[in-house]
């Protein structure tokens, strides 16, 4: 291909690429710089003195030795010529602006994150020998520099320089803009511990150009909207704007459901929006499990020889490929929320069995004792509200602690049984109509999906929620039931 070709679509301004280009293409044109031509010039040397090596010594009068280091020598030549011819670069690439625009910039990006990492040592120096006659001097000087670490203001500075560039020079001038995320923010524990960080770090807020986006805890927002009042914190002064980002609601589950899974129909993902409670995270969770248990019990059937182990080890061949594969039935919506219901409550029961021995340890034995039983029920044909009867049954002489411990599996199991005696084969295209509207009646799903999510509030309020919601369906209502045999009432709530 002319080289011209790869000229035309040189970058303006690379003249020392074209330069380059003209110099190798005028070397690609010398003989001895290709690897034939390579091979040529230095291995027809080389195997004629290695082949007449002797009648040559004799005409010169020297040593055959002599015209075999020759030609061992004129080999070396040329495999180096050759290695050398091999790996040139003839031609030049097209240039990539982009490319080496972010190379340049993960390169400055190494470069500082070094200096703030590590303590850099540069050393220069020069040494030389002298022999005479009868004696041998050497002479050496060296210089050592160590580079001071950076303060904190200098560190802060550097980085604000380098998003500066980059927002303004990269990105602001082609309509881009930078965002930085800091996450994990809200899960520090304590709002003082939170507010120090923010303390530290706020000093790179504030470039032109470059937004920055933190996650922050309830709390943060609660402060930040008492902003007015004779208060004035951490929160305040950092952000311009907080933004709450609230439960999502039926619709955005089933339009971030169906972006991930293919094939789930409308009532399971009720199922799974009511089970996550509109949180994103717990959402793909719910999905995942309901579709683990459709599986199983879809893997489970009974009709299959295989599962039930009748196939005898004597069978024929024949029999074994010609047999007709065992049909897989599809699991009905009920057997698939039972499965769901008592893995979750299986799962609570062990975690609420650990956290009650920790809490009150040889204190919580009735308790312990009805935790048992309650494993026990968790069996094929039991229903979840049974498991809400045996859990409410008040022990004798129980903590505080304990009795708190009790209502929230009590009104986990509620929530349960809930799920239980909706998603069953009588869940109607009528009813999915009127449970996923967008109206605010006590007995739609995001009503349900609400009551799972005020667990995180209050496990009374919660308990409420539920049975408004089971009160809109004509279902069975349980109360919440304390220590003393009273029902529970939530705070502010008559």
């Amino acid at each position: 291909v002319p080289s011209s070709f790869f000229m035309s679509w040189s970058h303006p301004g690379a003249g020392s690429d074209t330069r380059r280009s003209r110099t190798c293409d005028a070397r690609s044109r010398r003989p001895w710089t290709t690897r034939p031509g390579t091979a040529i010039f230095f291995g027809v040397p080389a195997v004629v003195l290695l082949h007449w090596q002797q009648p040559l010594a004799d005409s010169l009068g020297i040593s055959a030795n002599w015209i075999y280091l020759i030609a061992i020598a004129i080999a070396v030549l040329g495999d180096l010529k050759l290695a050398r011819v091999s790996g040139r670069i003839t031609l030049p690439a097209r240039p990539n602006p982009e490319g080496s625009k972010g190379h340049a910039l993960a390169a400055t990006a190494r470069r500082h994150l070094a200096r703030v990492r590590y303590l850099q040592t540069y050393t220069s120096g020069w040494s030389g020998t002298m022999r005479l006659p009868g004696s041998d001097s050497q002479f050496s000087r060296g210089h050592t520099r160590a580079e001071q670490p950076l303060s904190y203001p200098e560190i802060v500075g550097e980085f604000r320089a380098f998003a500066g560039e980059v927002a303004a020079a990269d990105m602001y001038r082609d309509g881009g803009r930078v965002f930085m995320g800091i996450d994990e923010l809200d899960k520090i524990g304590a709002p003082e511990q939170a507010e120090h960080f923010l303390n530290e770090i706020k000093g790179i807020f504030g470039i032109p150009h470059v937004y920055f986006m933190v996650s922050v805890s309830d709390d943060a927002l609660t402060s930040f909207e008492r902003r007015g009042l004779p208060l004035r914190d951490a929160f305040d002064s950092s952000f311009d704007e907080i933004i709450h980002v609230g439960p999502l609601s039926y619709l955005e589950s089933r339009r971030l459901l169906y972006r991930r899974v293919i094939g789930l129909t409308e009532p399971y993902v009720a199922l799974c929006h009511c089970m996550a409670g509109g949180l994103a995270r717990d959402l793909i969770r719910a999905a995942r499990q309901v579709i683990r248990a459709g599986e199983t019990l879809a893997g489970s059937n009974p009709s299959s020889p295989d599962d039930q182990g009748e196939l005898d080890v004597d069978s024929s061949t024949a029999f074994l490929l010609l047999r007709e594969p065992p049909t897989r039935q599809t699991p009905a919506l009920g057997t698939v929320c039972a499965a769901v219901v008592r893995e979750e409550l299986r799962r609570k029961t062990r975690a609420v069995a650990h956290v009650a021995s920790s809490i009150a340890p040889g204190q919580a034995q009735d308790f312990q004792h009805t935790l048992y039983d309650i494993a026990r029920h968790l069996a094929p044909g039991v229903t979840a509200l049974k498991i809400v009867d045996i859990a409410c049954q008040p022990g004798q002489g129980e903590s505080a602690a304990v009795t708190s411990l009790r209502l929230d599996f009590a009104a986990y199991a509620y929530y349960c049984a809930t799920l239980q005696d909706v998603f069953t084969e009588h869940l109607d295209a009528e009813r999915m109509i009127k449970a996923t509207s967008a109206s605010p009646e006590p007995g739609s799903f995001d009503a349900l999906a609400a009551a799972r999510h005020a667990f995180t509030l209050d496990t009374v309020l919660a308990w409420r929620s539920i049975t408004q919601f089971r009160q809109a369906w004509s279902l069975e209502t349980r109360d919440p039931v304390s220590s003393d045999g009273t029902i529970a009432t939530p705070t502010g709530v008559t």
